[in-house]
């Protein structure tokens, strides 16, 4: 091959390489356009306006949707059958619900202490029902997919889902959880959100349209209320988690005690990054800090039944998130697969923990549970907490949140008064995450709440 022939290949394999990448810059920057106008549509006054009448005529029962501030969220809390303390709070879940003969009937395989979990084509959800809902269903799939794949940074991590609880008097007393995956979840859950959005512009925006006719358009809220029968599993489904994975959340309002003050405290809030490839749900909500998903602390690929069991604790996945999202701990946010440490002892043994843990145990700190937050959109439930830090030192701290909030350092301080975060919720114009928001009113009608008597006579009640 003679020398010109060879440098004349090798310009030819560069225009070509160069020509793949500007495609792929190009259709990066358009997914991204798709992604906020995506966004930008569920924000508008509109389409929450839809979607919660149509919501509403699914579930059509007003103890399902909330009154926080001036607005009513599509979504409602179900309490404790006590305020569980930081000593009490792991007797409400159990390690016996991931035994391998629990696992299999839940549709994930187990064998040899070792969990295999089906490619998500071939979860339930996806998989069955009726021909046209399938089809309806995997062209959904695929559209949010497209729109999703750049903002998933972990879409095989193990997580907690709901499975059902164990309740008296209509309070929960024990949570049963299933495995799933990330990307289980967001596909089984977050994309009912996506399908609502579908719907709404298929149907051009209008309000009166027959319950029959909605349903043809929510393949995958359908599949879950009536799988390939016809009776509705109706009220059913927003206490189990039949049909899907919904990951399960951990929340924590974090009250600090202001120094010489009398029963004042601050909150620790913050809007979420408006950024989609930094969040995969509600960009730019004000959001309580810690809030994620009960997840493991392992390694992407960690399938083994004992460490599954022993990062099933509420506690640890709690101060997890607090240490990522309150701490901007970079080791908190992920496990790489090339780390062969410890893991849960990082969270244990860690020194932001341990102060938490010795304040509580001083009496100078609570840490309690407050009861779960059910979203009627996404059928996901989140586990709420209270921590009241009374120790006076602990907020001299510097607190630094991630990049999943937005870096505004004029109107996004990490910490507000309670007075400020009623104002907030009070708005019209403010977008407060639901789960939030009644995260706040569970804690204003607990016995934690430490200004009941000076405010009993405000103008506003939450």
């Amino acid at each position: 091959m003679s020398i010109y022939l060879h440098l004349g290949l090798k310009i030819l394999d560069y225009v070509i390489s160069e020509k793949k990448e500007i495609k792929r810059s190009i259709e990066s920057c358009r997914i991204k356009r798709i992604r906020r106008k995506y966004y930008d549509k569920l924000d508008s006054a509109a389409f929450v306006k839809w979607r919660n009448f149509q919501l509403y005529k699914i579930y059509h029962n007003d103890n399902y949707f909330t009154k926080v501030g001036r607005i009513t969220y599509p979504a409602f809390t179900i309490p404790f059958e006590k305020y569980y303390d930081h000593a009490a709070m792991e007797q409400v879940i159990s390690r016996e619900d991931f035994n391998e003969e629990k696992i299999w009937k839940q549709g994930i395989k187990a064998d040899d202490g070792k969990v295999v979990f089906p490619k998500i084509k071939e979860v339930e959800i996806l998989q069955n029902g009726k021909l046209s809902e399938r089809i309806r269903k995997k062209r959904l799939y695929r559209q949010y997919r497209r729109i999703l794949k750049q903002s998933i940074k972990y879409p095989q991590l193990v997580g907690f889902s709901l499975d059902h609880y164990d309740m008296s008097s209509g309070k929960i007393t024990k949570i049963h959880s299933k495995l799933g995956t990330y990307e289980y979840n967001v596909f089984t859950s977050h994309i009912l959100e996506f399908e609502l959005y579908k719907a709404y512009k298929k149907l051009r925006k209008k309000n009166n349209i027959s319950i029959k006719k909605l349903w043809k358009h929510l393949p995958f809220r359908h599949y879950i209320h009536f799988e390939e029968g016809t009776k509705d599993a109706g009220e059913e489904v927003l206490f189990k988690g039949m049909r899907r994975y919904s990951l399960f959340g951990v929340q924590c309002l974090v009250l600090l005690k202001v120094p010489k003050t009398k029963d004042e405290y601050q909150v620790l809030l913050m809007k979420r990054s408006d950024n989609p490839q930094n969040v995969v749900a509600r960009p730019g909500y004000y959001q309580f800090l810690p809030s994620g998903g009960f997840e493991l602390f392992e390694k992407q690929t960690t399938r083994s039944l004992n460490k599954i069991k022993y990062n099933y604790s509420l506690k640890n996945a709690l101060f997890r998130e607090y240490m990522e999202e309150v701490f901007n701990l970079k080791s908190f946010q992920s496990v790489p697969s090339e780390y062969h440490g410890e893991s849960v002892e990082k969270i244990l043994l860690n020194i932001h923990t341990k102060k938490i843990v010795n304040m509580i145990e001083r009496g100078n700190a609570h840490l309690n549970l407050l009861g779960v937050t059910v979203d009627l959109v996404g059928l996901r439930h989140e586990i709420s907490f209270v921590l009241k830090i009374d120790d006076e030192q602990y907020a001299q701290n510097i607190f630094i949140a991630n990049e999943e909030f937005a870096n505004d350092d004029n109107e996004n301080t990490m910490r507000k008064s309670l007075a400020e975060v009623e104002s907030l919720l009070n708005d019209d114009n403010t977008n407060f995450n639901p789960a939030s928001a009644l995260l706040y009113k569970m804690y204003k009608d607990s016995p934690f709440y430490p200004l009941r008597e000076q405010n009993k006579n405000s103008q506003e009640t939450l």
